[in-house]
Order: C-alpha cells, then structure tokens, then sequence
C-alpha cells in the first residue's frame, strides 16, 4: 500500500495485529511513537533514522530499536 513515505506491506500479524513489515522509504516519514517497541533491520541503501534526541546514521545490515513511546 502507498503510504505518506514511500510504501508498506505488512508481512506478519499476530491477532490481527501487524508485527512485521516490510517498508521502503521514497522520502522522509512523520515523526511520531508507539506503545510498543519497534525495530528496523536495513536491507539496502542508507539513511537516518530519528530515535528520540539521537540521528542515527543507518545502512544495509544495520537494526535500530525504537523503545515504546519514543518520538522517532
């Protein structure tokens, strides 16, 4: 499905509730937070991921965890 940032498929639910997708980035997200926790594993390419205060740097093989109501 396109979304706001690019696109977003949902690849795993438990209860009816997405836990793993699959996005790709065409241009920057909106900031915003979850009550869960949230991780990125970068396939490929490269870019930043905002994780509260904190611009992390990220490209192909790295992971990023977003703990539960951080602004990311």
């Amino acid at each position: 499905m396109k979304t706001s940032f690019g696109s977003l498929e949902h690849i795993l639910k438990l209860e009816n509730k997405p836990v793993a997708e699959y996005l790709v980035f065409e241009k920057e997200g909106r900031r915003h937070k979850h009550l869960d926790y949230e991780t990125f594993v970068v396939l490929s390419g490269s870019g930043q991921v905002i994780r509260g205060d904190e611009n992390i740097n990220v490209e192909a093989g790295d992971i990023v965890t977003i703990p539960p109501k951080t602004t990311h």
